[in-house]
């Protein structure tokens, strides 16, 4: 749940900060650095209730459990639909085209990472 107000609360807000004071590819450039970075701090910060400190997480997983990843792999997904919804006023797509693709992967990552545990949460209670 950590990483979800970590996500709500400061990648999201720093990226429209960044992106709309700095209406350039270097601002964009530096949003989707910025958000990228929170991303990846709060994915190896945070963990859940009944997960270890030590040793660290397999470098694929991104949140405790696999409802949270959904639920942000949809939030960075709709944020990326918005940035683009919000660029079809007539400016041009092309500086947001970056931002957009690293909330994408962003998203992807997310989604994999909670359908890995679930697939491994599978196999571990078909063994029992």
């Amino acid at each position: 749940m950590n990483t979800i107000v970590v996500a709500v609360v400061v990648a999201f807000p720093i990226a429209a900060a960044v992106s709309r004071a700095v209406d350039t590819p270097t601002g964009f450039l530096t949003a989707s650095v910025l958000v990228a970075a929170v991303v990846i701090f709060a994915a190896r910060t945070f963990h859940g209730r009944q997960e270890p400190i030590a040793p660290p997480r397999p470098w694929w997983k991104m949140t405790a459990r696999p409802p949270e990843g959904f639920l942000l792999a949809t939030l960075f997904g709709a944020q990326a639909l918005s940035v683009t919804i919000t660029r079809l006023d007539g400016v041009s797509l092309a500086p947001t085209m970056l931002p957009v693709s690293v909330q994408l992967l962003i998203s992807a990552n997310y989604r994999n990472a909670s359908l890995c545990m679930k697939s491994k949460d599978r196999a571990y209670r078909s063994s029992e």
